[in-house]
């Protein structure tokens, strides 16, 4: 028997600290019969920063046993986290996610990140491109997100998920699930490990994203109900390939840790890791702040060329967005290039080419070793 002694339990979220850049602001969409106190059919949508703060507007576990477990994945993904939470009527047939839209909308664009936990309607394909669609209205208008997307599974079998790849970039959907609840996608957890990542940085990062505390997640599974150790090597391979985010162990560390960043796009594309979308959208939206209040601005001409004095300013606007990712470690470098011939009396339209060099993932590691006689 230990001693007898006071003993004090450190708090760390005391100060309220926050995260320093919005990048990893996101929010989670439920649907529910019925809602927290703190919620109502007027205002569906709240902003917490932290488990409590969630419980106090009625989020408990003996209540709404699957937000609260969501909501608290997010934050063990992530303490310093900014989560708007929205609850929303189940719907009578389809859904059509054009929550995901007004959640958005309502956050002004300051959302990165979305969850979208579905959990009363079996996964389908079409979802996705449902989903994809959305994102791509959203980009359009200048609030690009990256979709974190689970479903129903427990009806489906490994055998007979289909593939999640559909040419869709900005949406990943989650398989990952923890062993002592097999049945429900881990959208929480995966939703607060990118929102902690820098935008260049791959959530299967071993050295930075266990995923288990030694409780939850530590025997993982997927949302079929399956535990991954039940699965071969060549099984759980097919289901990353497929397009799934799933969790597993690696022999040699403890912990458990998702087995890739992918999203929906085919491997061969450009945006088929969550980072690779993140940066480029990063990219976009720092380029776009520097450049948006030049628009309509005078363009010089010298000798019926675009002048050295205004390539120079535009070059310097963006190359002042895409340095802030560089010095953060979230690109290798860029180069950006403005033609001085592009007629721009006749077109009113200023060309700027800017290409990027991301920062590589160790996806693989290869060594190779052998005897040798000195």
């Amino acid at each position: 028997m230990a001693l007898n002694d006071i003993t004090f339990v450190k708090n760390g979220n005391g100060l309220g600290r926050r995260l320093q850049s919005a990048d990893g602001v996101a929010g989670i969409v439920f649907y529910s019969a019925a809602l927290p106190t703190g919620f109502s059919t007027t205002e569906r949508i709240k902003i917490v920063y932290s488990v409590a703060e969630a419980e106090a507007l009625g989020i408990t576990s003996a209540l709404f046993g699957s937000i609260h477990y969501q909501v608290k994945e997010f934050f063990r993904g992530n303490t310093s986290g900014k989560l708007y939470i929205s609850i929303n009527a189940v719907p009578a047939s389809t859904y059509n996610f054009v929550e995901v839209t007004s959640l958005v909308n309502y956050s002004n664009g300051e959302i990165k990140l979305v969850g979208v936990v579905a959990d009363a309607s079996v996964f389908a394909a079409a979802q996705i491109t449902t989903l994809n669609t959305i994102a791509e209205g959203l980009y359009a208008s200048f609030k690009p997100v990256s979709i974190l997307y689970g479903a129903k599974f427990s009806t489906l079998t490994t055998a007979t998920l289909p593939s999640a790849i559909a040419t869709a970039p900005y949406v990943t959907t989650v398989l990952a699930s923890d062993g002592k609840s097999a049945s429900v996608a881990n959208v929480g957890l995966a939703l607060g490990t990118v929102s902690k990542a820098k935008v260049s940085e791959s959530i299967g990062w071993i050295r930075k994203f266990n995923l288990s505390d030694g409780i939850e997640m530590e025997e993982p599974a997927i949302a079929t109900g399956d535990k991954v150790n039940a699965l071969t090597d060549a099984a759980l391979s097919d289901l990353k390939d497929k397009g799934y985010l799933v969790a597993r162990k690696y022999t040699g560390i403890a912990g458990t840790y998702f087995a890739d960043s992918l999203t929906s796009d085919a491997a061969t594309s450009d945006y088929s890791t969550i980072e690779n979308v993140r940066t480029i959208n990063k990219a976009i939206m720092g380029v776009r702040t520097m450049l948006l209040p030049e628009l309509m601005s005078p363009l010089t001409l010298s000798a019926g060329k675009l002048s050295e004095d205004t390539i120079a300013k535009f070059e310097l606007l963006a190359t002042q967005a895409l340095e802030s990712l560089q010095f953060a470690g979230e690109l290798s470098s860029f180069t950006v290039l403005i033609n001085p011939d592009q007629n721009v009396l006749a077109s009113s339209k200023l060309e700027i080419s800017l290409s990027l060099v991301p920062l590589g993932v160790a996806r693989k590691i290869v060594v190779n070793i052998g005897y040798a006689l000195k």
